[in-house]
């Protein structure tokens, strides 16, 4: 049995870093559902208030997980046009994702509404610091706020989608093999590398980008219906 005073000795060594790397081995092993403030507690030999004193929440702890790895991210080259360092942050955004799984789950959290980052900023100074880089680029792209945050939403939700499909793995496409013996249309899914599809998504997001210019779509005119088709003369 473990006593009172072999459980509190850590505290002396006990701090936030500590707390994370443990975070990051149990996700390891069972995924980030097997991150709880509790298991990271009985790993280390203290009482889960102890924790608290670093690390406010779980969700703080997984902002600090992903921190890790957004990191190491390195800056794109300024000389750059917007669109190209947006791009190349999403890519290298996406591999970090690939390299620590909690990375999209944060991700996925963050990009409907940052509310962790806001309460606790000092929780995940790297993933806050590259949000607003992606929102500071979007502006060059001469958005308007409402536009931004749409924007936003939609290039972190193919990154997310992506790591979602690479780290929970896609249906298998030999599973859907037709009565003549031929794959259906999921059948490319083995042949295509998921990397090269969230490049070819990334691409056509910020085309559109490119082509809008910051312009709202067009409302419907006195020739087009609500449903865009041509209303006859």
């Amino acid at each position: 049995m473990t006593t009172g005073r072999s459980r509190q000795a850590p505290l002396r060594h006990l701090n936030r870093d500590l707390i994370v790397d443990q975070a990051l081995a149990l996700a390891r092993v069972g995924g980030v559902a097997g991150v709880s403030m509790r298991k990271v507690a009985n790993a280390l030999g203290v009482e889960v208030m102890s924790l608290y004193h670093w690390v406010p929440s779980r969700d703080a702890l997984l902002v600090l997980m992903a921190d890790r790895s957004v990191a190491l991210i390195p800056a794109p080259d300024p000389a750059l046009p917007w669109p190209d360092r947006l791009r190349t942050v999403l890519l290298d955004l996406y591999q970090a994702g690939l390299d620590n799984p909690v990375l999209f789950e944060v991700l996925a959290a963050e990009q409907l509404r940052p509310r962790t980052l806001i309460s606790a900023p000092d929780a995940g100074g790297a993933v806050m610091r590259l949000l607003e880089s992606i929102l500071r680029m979007l502006a060059e792209a001469g958005l308007s706020g409402p536009q931004m945050v749409h924007a936003f939403r939609g290039l972190l939700g193919i990154i997310v989608g992506f790591l979602v499909a690479q780290v929970d793995g896609l249906p298998t496409a030999r599973a859907q093999t037709t009565a003549s013996g031929r794959l259906g249309p999921l059948g490319l899914f083995d042949a295509i590398d998921p990397a090269e599809g969230v490049s070819y998504a990334v691409d056509l997001f910020l085309a559109g980008l490119r082509h809008s210019d910051g312009q709202s779509p067009p409302a419907p005119g006195p020739e087009h219906d609500q449903s865009g088709a041509d209303v006859p003369p």
